[in-house]
């Protein structure tokens, strides 16, 4: 039976509108105005995520979206607008329209929700696209009046290809709760109604009564929402939970580098239900705003409060909200017409060839599109439209267009203006000249050519070729050439045949031919000898000039300051195709020195000035004063230092081939301008000093007192070499305070074991006196050595024998006689040994008897 009233009620309603339609002054009963004609699809989310087939509870809010598809937009009405029912099962209750533009914003529609009807105007500009897609999606509530809770709903969406679409839904009924319970704190989410972006908060605190000495509240504020400022109410409540003040209250914002917001609020001391203080605060409930702002990354803004007391945790409570903003968008092929105009241009009576159509075409980028055939109207116009073309391609880009006439009457030109079309009786033609230009510094190189080869070009095609030379002064003409190509002004242009060692550049008709010429630099150093300036005569400065086959070309001043060098950069090569002969002179003399100049190859030159220094000698004598060399101590050579100031220069051998004569000569005079000192001296002479005097050098011998000798005996204590493993000789090294003194000597029978030093200095050359010891080199195997001084400068060295039981012999005074004189008195005690021996046992057995 309801459903029978519905189908009635749905009748009464088409046909009133009807007639509301067939009684207005304008007539649309043949517009079809029902939007659902175009929809390709509908879709339902929750939150980020599709709507499965779950139960969703009635108390929800549900994303709806429309995708429509109007094919041509130039069949589009703009007087009235479109529309379709929306399900009865969904609430929508926001006011603001929702704005459908296309990417570069233009404003293609309006679309309206109200009383469950969705409206779409659009604008003139929709009409200008072809393929015209939109789209729009905005959030509504369930109307919970129409749920079927057992069987669930078919919520209706039509589409064009579906009139019967249906999107089934299962819902399951919300708790009629909703209260804080006895919670310590509760925290409750609903959605503004004319701006589901807006969330209205409620928290709820110590709605269970408990005692707090000190309460303070914390809650944090997720996902980039803002708070809305004035928004925020607090009502406090006694133990019965009522009401006792309303505050308004405006907590300190602090903004977290996520976009998360947070607040604190203080509110001292709530008192117990237990306590049933009906004028002292139990709880409090708190209100305010917040708006989302949308986050196409996370649909979900938490937020969550928390209490404390004296800064202890109690609870938390959270609550979560979704973006319910809405919004859409629509794109299309955009539509253009293109129009023009065709005129005639004539200069006598056309009539006998005038044609009585022509025909025009559209090409779209360069390419043949459209064709039209048009003809002369009554009015005596000839006009052509394209309507309806595409504006731009599928990636964006905008087409070219552009119109020619198909085929142009016999004796006439055509010329296209824009879009409009001018046909001239007769044709009309033109001519091209030009000039060639030559930048090679007047064939500096000699690589001009006697001629050149220019070709003319029509949009870029060749059409024929000139040869241009010096008797034509290098200008070219081209003349009689058609003046336009399919309506269209030719554009003429030239080009040139490569011209070798030339680069080519063409600015409108101007041909201009650059040859760069080869250049060259010239190096040139200034070179003095003169002794590095010793008489100071040098110049600070020299002219010095660059000539070009015998001719000044230009000229440079060299100093110190640039090292006496200079180069000329970027010089010619060549003149007329000959190589230039360059050279260097220069230009004033400077007084004391001769100039010549050398060439050291093509591009470097040396100007060498020349001065011959005055010069001396130094001559000198060596002097000997020790006696005709009584001593032979003079040397067979001496070494003669020439010092100019006190600095060495050189050096000189002096020998008695030369009668101890020496000299310097060649030397300079002077030295920055100022004589130079010049002084001798010699290297040290053993045994000599020397005294200067002028340039002669005198050599006295220095007598140094000595040591008659120096005496070393070697003995061998190792029973007359009983072991057999005495060595046949050893060696001794004197030594003057730890220092070796001359060689080592070898001792051995041949000379007695000894050895004398003969006139030793009793002094060192910085005349400390001297302290000679003997030391045995490389002791013999089996023997350890000993060293004896038995009188100043008399040495014993005694090599005893590890495996000699006997006692070390004694060291006796060397008094010059031979090592056998030991050996007898040796054998003498060993008599006397025998003979006490003797004597004892006689007395012995004399006793015994």
């Amino acid at each position: 039976m309801q459903k029978r009233l519905k189908s009635l009620f749905s009748i009464i309603f088409l046909l009133s509108n009807l007639f509301i339609q067939l009684g207005s002054t304008n007539v649309y009963a043949a517009e079809n105005l029902d939007a659902s004609q175009f929809v390709t699809s509908v879709a339902l989310a929750d939150a980020n995520s599709p709507i499965g087939t779950n139960r969703i509870r009635d108390t929800s809010s549900v994303q709806v979206t429309y995708n429509l598809n109007l094919g041509n937009g130039s069949a589009i009405t703009t007087d009235q607008p479109y529309t379709m029912s929306l399900p009865k099962e969904l609430n929508y209750t926001t006011t603001t329209p929702i704005s459908i533009n296309t990417p570069t914003g233009v404003h293609l529609a309006d679309v309206t929700i109200s009383n469950g009807i969705i409206s779409i105007q659009f604008t003139s500009d929709a009409q200008s696209y072809d393929n015209l897609r939109i789209n729009f999606n905005f959030w509504a509530t369930f109307n919970r009046s129409q749920l079927n809770y057992e069987t669930g709903n078919d919520l209706a969406f039509p589409t064009q290809t579906n009139p019967n679409n249906t999107v089934h839904l299962n819902f399951s009924k919300s708790s009629s709760g909703g209260g804080s319970g006895t919670s310590a704190i509760a925290k409750s989410l609903s959605y503004e109604d004319t701006d589901p972006t807006i969330i209205n908060w409620t928290l709820t605190v110590n709605n269970g009564g408990y005692p707090v000495e000190n309460a303070t509240l914390q809650d944090i504020m997720e996902n980039n929402q803002d708070y809305i400022p004035g928004s925020m109410t607090v009502i406090h409540r006694n133990w019965r939970r009522t009401p006792l003040a309303t505050e308004h209250t405006e907590p300190v914002i602090t903004q977290q580098a996520d976009g998360t917001q947070t607040f604190s609020l203080s509110f001292g001391k709530l008192t117990s239900v237990q306590e049933q203080n009906n004028t002292a605060t139990t709880s409090l409930v708190i209100h305010y705003q917040t708006r989302l702002l949308y986050n196409a990354a996370n649909n979900r803004y938490h937020n969550t409060a928390s209490t404390y007391d004296n800064g202890s945790f109690i609870d938390t409570a959270v609550s979560t909200a979704t973006y319910h903003g809405q919004g859409g968008g629509g794109e299309g092929d955009q539509l253009i017409t293109i129009s023009g105009t065709k005129i005639w241009e004539v200069e006598e009576n056309d009539s006998q060839t005038r044609p009585e159509t022509i025909s025009v075409s559209l090409l779209r980028d360069g390419v043949n599109y459209r064709q039209t055939t048009i003809s002369e109207s009554q009015d005596g116009t000839w006009s052509y439209a394209f309507p309806s073309v595409p504006k731009y391609d599928n990636t964006g880009r905008e087409y070219g267009y552009s119109v020619q006439e198909t085929t142009v009457p016999e004796g006439y030109s055509s010329e296209v203006k824009g879009f409009d079309i001018i046909n001239h009786y007769p044709a009309k033609t033109t001519e091209f000249s030009g000039q060639k230009n030559w930048r090679d510094q007047n064939n500096q190189d000699g690589k001009r050519p006697d001629q050149i080869t220019v070709n003319l070009l029509a949009n870029g095609a060749f059409q024929e070729s000139q040869t241009v030379t010096s008797q034509d002064d290098w200008h070219y003409q081209f003349t009689n050439l058609p003046k336009f190509l399919n309506g269209r002004e030719i554009e003429y242009s030239v080009s040139e045949n490569a011209v070798p060692d030339y680069v080519t550049t063409i600015e409108g008709s101007t041909i201009t031919n650059t040859h760069t010429p080869e250049v060259r630099a010239i190096n040139v150093q200034k070179v003095w000898d003169d002794q590095n300036d010793q008489d100071k005569l040098r110049p600070e400065a020299v002219t010095l000039a660059l000539l070009a086959n015998g001719e000044k070309i230009d000229e440079a001043s060299v100093s110190g300051a640039d090292q006496w060098a200079h180069t000329w950069e970027g010089l010619p090569k060549n003149d007329k195709g000959q190589a230039i002969n360059y050279t260097i002179e220069e230009e004033t003399a400077v007084p004391g020195y001769t100039s010549t100049v050398s060439k050291q190859n093509d591009d470097s030159f040396i100007v060498t000035n020349t001065h011959s220094p005055e010069q001396t000698s130094v001559k000198g004598h060596k002097n000997w004063q020790d006696n005709n060399d009584r001593d032979k101590k003079r040397p067979n050579s001496i070494t003669v230092l020439l010092l100019a100031n006190g600095e060495q220069v050189a050096t000189k051998q002096v020998t008695a081939n030369d009668n101890w004569d020496y000299e310097f000569t060649d030397l300079p005079k002077n030295l920055n301008g100022q004589p130079i000192v010049y002084t001798v001296n010699e290297e040290p002479v053993s045994g000599y000093s020397s005294q200067v005097e002028g340039f002669n050098i005198t050599n006295t011998y220095k007598e140094v007192p000595t040591i008659p000798s120096v005496n070393v005996t070697q003995q061998w204590n190792d029973n007359n070499d009983r072991e057999k493993d005495r060595p046949s000789s050893v060696k001794v090294q004197l030594y003057d305070r730890d220092k070796k003194h001359g060689d080592p000597v070898i001792l051995n029978d041949g000379n007695h074991w000894s050895h004398s030093w003969k006139n030793l200095p009793k002094q060192d050359a910085n005349v400390n006196k001297t302290n000679y010891t003997v030391k045995a080199i490389d002791v013999p195997k089996n023997y350890h050595s000993t060293v004896v001084e038995q009188a100043p400068f008399d040495f014993v060295i005694v090599n005893t024998h590890i495996n000699n039981t006997s006692k070390a012999a004694k060291a006796y005074p060397n008094t010059g006689e031979k090592s056998s004189t030991a050996i007898t008195i040796l054998g003498m005690t060993f008599l006397l040994g025998v003979l006490l021996v003797h004597l004892r046992r006689r007395f012995f057995v004399k006793d015994e008897r």
